[in-house]
Formats: structure tokens, sequence, C-alpha cells
């Protein structure tokens, strides 16, 4: 009773949301694309996809994607829609739901997060947003670069006193804990950024969680408060840091306002392109990253020289430099990167699109 009254809520409350999800779909048949990706989650789910904003259709050339927040009536309306759409044989769709198992049906696809081990429903019938370490390259899952990296990037309109900040979590899970005294320099040497196979995720993330508490640590030593910290699990190591949340929104105008931010790389994968990097990139943000075995292939030779770093001491020049040059000194090369990051996150995802087709109309 109290999930239904819960639910019931939900509907009510997205009426306010209806009229302007309705105005979006004007666009949504201007395009000569017949392909739809539908993708539908929870509030947090999807409030992660689009990075806070309200905009839940976003037109392509190739392929339209489509997020959906359950329990709207605007999704409700969407999937009536669309069931009598995808009838229509000059129109794909494939569905996506997030967090669940994939049904026959009903849903072609489930979109896991950081979840290779454990898989909902079959491996096949997954979609991942990071690498697969346990695997080789060509065996990889199905895989999509999410969210999307915006057309239009915001731009800090003060362009002075910009400093670091990262916001993260260390140590969330007791199988990932470690000690004070294992966040040294050595880190970096056990917690590699190639592509390499390993079958034991949680030793893998163990590894990043060293040397994430290295980098910040060090950090924090050397600059201060001016080194802002912003994340849940620090306080265990004596590292002053304050809570945030998790509505992204709030987390990319804390990016923005700050200018300078920093990525040490996911807790799962050594793929630079993935939720946080792209998060700096759509915020407006200067992304400072952890040099990766794909970053030369992502950003362009140019960005890695000017914005990525393999030691401490490198960081810490980057950082030193961009400040002293100014947010809008460089964001020209910024912009460039962030165009060749497009064009790679738009590339690959159509071979996934195009193989969940393929795997959808083999099933028919």
């Amino acid at each position: 009773m109290i999930n239904f009254l819960k639910n019931c809520l939900k509907y009510t409350s997205s009426f306010g949301n209806l009229l302007s999800s309705l105005k979006q779909l004007k666009d949504l048949f201007r395009k000569s694309s017949k392909h739809f990706v539908i993708i539908i989650g929870s509030y947090k789910r999807i409030d992660t996809l689009t990075g806070g904003s309200k905009r839940y259709i976003y037109v392509g050339e190739k392929y339209n994607f489509i997020y959906l927040r359950k329990l709207t009536i605007f999704s409700t309306f969407f999937l009536l829609f669309f069931k009598y759409l995808s009838k229509l044989r000059k129109y794909k769709v494939i569905k996506i739901i997030s967090d669940e198992k994939e049904k026959y049906k009903k849903w072609d696809f489930s979109l896991e997060w950081n979840n290779h081990q454990g898989a909902k429903g079959k491996r096949s019938k997954a979609i991942f947003l990071t690498d697969d370490v346990s695997v080789s390259k060509e065996n990889q899952p199905l895989k999509l670069f999410l969210p999307i990296i915006s057309k239009t990037n915001n731009l800090r309109t003060n362009f002075e006193n910009i400093h670091p900040i990262y916001i993260g979590i260390i140590g969330y899970m007791k199988s990932l804990e470690i000690s004070n005294e294992e966040a040294n320099e050595d880190s970096l040497i056990y917690d590699q950024t190639d592509f390499s196979i390993n079958k034991n995720i949680n030793e893998f993330a163990k590894r990043r969680c060293r040397s994430r508490l290295y980098f910040v640590k060090e950090l924090k030593k050397y600059y201060g408060d001016w080194f802002e910290l912003l994340g849940i699990g620090w306080e265990k190591y004596n590292i002053e840091a304050k809570s945030i949340g998790y509505n992204k929104k709030i987390i990319n105008q804390r990016y923005i306002r700050a200018g300078i931010c920093l990525d040490f790389l996911s807790q799962f994968s050594n793929n630079c392109l993935y939720e946080r990097s792209i998060n700096i990139l759509n915020s407006g943000g200067i992304l400072i990253q952890r040099k990766s075995y794909n970053s030369e292939l992502v950003f362009g030779d140019n960005f890695v020289d000017k914005f990525c770093f393999s030691t401490l001491s490198e960081l810490i020049y980057k950082i030193n430099k961009i400040s002293s040059l100014g947010y809008e000194a460089v964001q020209k090369d910024m912009a460039v990167g962030i165009i060749n990051a497009k064009k790679y996150q738009s590339k690959y995802n159509q071979k996934c699109f195009k193989r969940c087709f393929e795997i959808v109309r083999n099933e028919n």
C-alpha cells in the first residue's frame, strides 16, 4: 500500500514537467534517422545521464536518444506511443531498462553501470558504461559512452580565482578499504593505466583507491584548503572534505565554479571517457585527468600534453600552469579536446547501437 501511494505521488508530481517534455517531441522527427533508442530508469539514473538537465531527447544523424524517468506521465504516454510506432516498418526501436533484467518483448537490453560481475540478466543482453577489465579488448561486452557530450558546453564567465577541485568517494565498501600507509608513490606502480586483464575486479578497484588517496593526500599537503575536496569516506584518512550528494546539476555547478577539475580515472576501468570525465566536460570546467591507454585516441595529442598527467609532480605543474594562465587562456585547447572526444563517443556509440539492432533483428 505504501509503495502504491509513493508511485501515485510520483505520477502526480510529474505533471509539472509534462508540457516541457512534450515540446521536445517536435525535434524528434525533423531529422532523417528512423532509429530510436529508449533508455528508462530511476530519477537518479536519468539525472546522471542527462547531467541534471530537463532535456530528455537527443536527436542524431543515425540514432535518436530518448531518456525516460520511471513512473511519470510523460514516460507512460511515450512508451504507448512508441509501441504503436515500432509496428511501422520505417521505424526501428530498441528499449533499454536501467538496473533491471531485460524482458522479452518489453525490454530488449539492460543497462548496467559498474556491475560486470553481476549482470542482472543475460550478459549478451547487458550494456555497460565502462570497460570490463576481466576480459580482453576482443571480448568486451556491449558498451555505451554516456552521458552524451553536449554540443554547447557551459562556459565560466568569471575567468579569475580558479582552483583545483576533486569530487569523489573513497573506500565505500569494506573490501576496498586501505590504510594511509598504502597510499604512497608506489601505488602508481601497482595501479597502471594501460589496458590489462585483471580477473579480480575488486583488486583492480582497491589499487585505484590507493592511487586516488595518494594523489588527494599529497595535494592537500601541498595546497591546503586551496584544493577543494568533496565527497564521503575521506575522514577515515584524516582528510577534511565537504559532502555534496549526487545531484548532477549541483555537482556541475561546483565544477564550473572551481574551474580546474581533477579526475584520477574510474574506480573500475582505465578508459578515460566515462561518467565523471564527461560530466566535467559538460560542466564547462577544465578537465585535468590521469593519462590512460586511450587518452590520445579520445582527446588528441595536444590535449594529453596540456591536460593529462602520470605523476604527482606533473599534476602539480599543470595545475599551477593553468592557474597562472587563467581559464580563458586554456579554454580553446580544451574545446578542441571536447570536439575530438565527441567524435570518438559518437563513433563507438553508433557501433554499439548497430550491434544492438542486429541482435534484436536476429531474434525476431
